[in-house]
């Protein structure tokens, strides 16, 4: 697997049932939802134990930028969805959180979880 912040990512592609691995390919041929924004819950920089609420803006179903505010005109940060290696469903196999995700890129590996 590739290095991820948090280790390497072999940890997300263990046989646990708790696991789903979402194919790039289905993902590319999925409808089109546009420019969609909502409330996640991100693991900060240097320890995934360490969540910040970010608001999430989908752009043109190929960029996911992350803000502190919803108001806020800078990102925090961007994900190029167009050239992830995968999203993996992990529920508390690494966060200790249900409705927990990975999005997995060539540099780094961005863990999120929702309420629901």
């Amino acid at each position: 697997g590739i290095n991820a912040e948090y280790g390497s990512t072999n940890n997300l592609n263990s046989n646990s049932n708790s696991n789903s691995i979402v194919a790039i390919s289905q993902i590319k041929t999925a409808h089109s939802i546009g420019n969609k924004g909502g409330w996640l819950m991100k693991a900060g920089g240097k320890k995934i134990g360490h969540w910040q609420k970010r608001w999430l803006q989908l752009k043109n179903d190929e960029i996911l930028e992350y803000f502190a505010k919803k108001e806020d005109k800078k990102p925090r940060g961007t994900i190029d969805l167009t050239i992830i290696n995968a999203i993996v469903i992990i529920e508390q196999l690494i966060t200790q959180k249900n409705h927990s995700f990975a999005i997995q890129t060539p540099k780094r590996t961005y863990y999120f979880y929702c309420s629901s």
